[in-house]
This record gives C-alpha cells, sequence and structure tokens, in this order.
C-alpha cells in the first residue's frame, strides 16, 4: 500500500452572490443618474430663468420656448429613472426572495440524513457488485474510496456524508453511509490517477469544513482515507474488494490518520 500524509491549514471559504452584486450595481447606477440629470435641471434652470425674464421682456417668444423644453425634457428623465430604479429594485428584491427561498431546504436534519443510503456490510456488497459487473461489461475502472473522521468522531459524519455527497456527485461518484463511522464512495471510469486526485479533493473539503476538535492538533476534524482503483472483471469479488479498503483505511488510521491510503497489489 502507498499513502500520503497530508497537513493542510483550515480553509475558511467566503463569498459574495452574485445577484446581489448585480442588485447593488443596477441600484448604485441608477441613483449615480438620476441624481446627475437632477443636478443639471437645477443648473439649466439656474441659467435658464433669467434669460426667460429678459426675454419676456423683450417680448420675444421663441427665446423662452426652448429653455422650458429642454428643462421639461430632463426632469422627465429624471423622474422616468426614479421609477426604473423603484421597479428594478422591487425585481430584483423579489428575486432574491425567491432564490432564498427556493435554495432553503424544506427538511430538518434527520430527513436531509435519511436522503444518503445507511447500508449494511451485505448490501453495500451487493451495490457495490452492480458497479463491478457494470465496469466489467464496459472494460472502465472502478475506484472505492472510504473516508472516516480521525479519533473515531463519529458524531461529525452525518455532517460529513452531506457535505461530502455533492462533490462526490459532480465526480460521477455515488456517496453512502457505513457503519461503524465511515463513509464509502463509489467512483466508476476513474483510474488511480483520477481516484486519488478525488481522494486528495475529500480530504481537503473536511479540512476546509473546520469542525472543532478536542482530539487533534490542529483544533479541526481530519479524516482518514482509504482508496482502491482497479480494472474489474466479472470475477471480481466485492467482498475481497471491500476487505481491501478496509486494510487502506485502517492504515491511514493507524499511521496517525490526516492521510491518504492506496491500496496496492
Amino acid at each position: 500500500m502507498s499513502g500520503r500524509h497530508l497537513r493542510e491549514n483550515p480553509v475558511s471559504d467566503g463569498y459574495l452572490d452574485p445577484l446581489e452584486i448585480n442588485v447593488r450595481t443596477c441600484n448604485v447606477l441608477l441613483r449615480l443618474m438620476s441624481g446627475m440629470l437632477l443636478t443639471l435641471t437645477g443648473i439649466l434652470l439656474g441659467l435658464f430663468v433669467p434669460a426667460v425674464v429678459m426675454a419676456a421682456a423683450d417680448n420675444s417668444q421663441s427665446a423662452t420656448i426652448w429653455p422650458w423644453a429642454l428643462t421639461t425634457l430632463l426632469v422627465a428623465l429624471a423622474i422616468g429613472l426614479i421609477l426604473a430604479f423603484r421597479r428594478t429594485h422591487g425585481d430584483r428584491n423579489g428575486q432574491t426572495s425567491r432564490q432564498k427561498v427556493s435554495t432553503t431546504p424544506p427538511t430538518t436534519g434527520s430527513q436531509q440524513d435519511s436522503d444518503i443510503a445507511s447500508l449494511s456490510e451485505d448490501s453495500l456488497a451487493r451495490l457495490l457488485d452492480q458497479h463491478i459487473q457494470r465496469c466489467a461489461a464496459q472494460s472502465a475502472p472502478l475506484a472505492v474510496i472510504a473516508v472516516r473522521a480521525d479519533h473515531n468522531e463519529e458524531q461529525h459524519r452525518s455532517i460529513l456524508a452531506r457535505s461530502l455527497r455533492g462533490l462526490a456527485k459532480s465526480r460521477g461518484a455515488r456517496l453512502v453511509q457505513f457503519p461503524p463511522g465511515s463513509v464509502v464512495v463509489l467512483a466508476p471510469s476513474q483510474n488511480r490517477d483520477e481516484a486519488f486526485r478525488l481522494a486528495e479533493e475529500l480530504h481537503q473539503s473536511v479540512i476546509s469544513m473546520a469542525l472543532p476538535s478536542d482530539h487533534n492538533s490542529l483544533g479541526v476534524v481530519t479524516p482518514s482515507i482509504g482508496m482502491v482503483a482497479l480494472l474489474p472483471t466479472c470475477q471480481t469479488s466485492a467482498a475481497k474488494l471491500l476487505d481491501r479498503v478496509e486494510q487502506a483505511l485502517e492504515k491511514a488510521t493507524g499511521a496517525g490518520g490526516n492521510r491518504i491510503e492506496a491500496w496496492t497489489h
């Protein structure tokens, strides 16, 4: 077996919602344009009123028409911008509210856990055998990755499973919970190098969660990861494959944790 010891520092990521950035930018631009138009209207009125008064004294009709027409146009533009600002502001707020509502999960934590299968050893072996037969028929590789929180911090298993599920799914893999304390990722069509990159991404994802731990020198939960990648045949045994993954996981844990161990012949 080969292993890699990893010592990443916890990462805290933050971001601004792009929709929120668009709302703020649009509001600022509309406010600036409205303010500039109102200011220009005031300046024009200050310049044209004396001219209008003088023209009226001279009884010049043509001299009084165009300043008032221009001022009226500017006022109309300013009012239009103000109305557009209010309408856009309301529409954007509505979109943001709908987005927040649609992305808020309506289920509780226990209901979310039920979305991730928790399999017995026999059930996991049957599921793995299905992947083996499918990959063997397509002459495709198969990787199995087991992740476990170091120091037997099983209370974090559900959090880890929910957080890692999206990453696994984005790589075409399936994540299941496997007692005691592990999550298993079945990754068809991934060779050894691709599987190891996925294992590293899973490891970094756990570190980035920054789950507090009193048993770790880093102060956060770290994972031990065991993995097997192979080109299966129809005779490949799911039970033996799971045993190899467990051996790699135990080696990672026994070497101090916070590392990835890959089973090799």
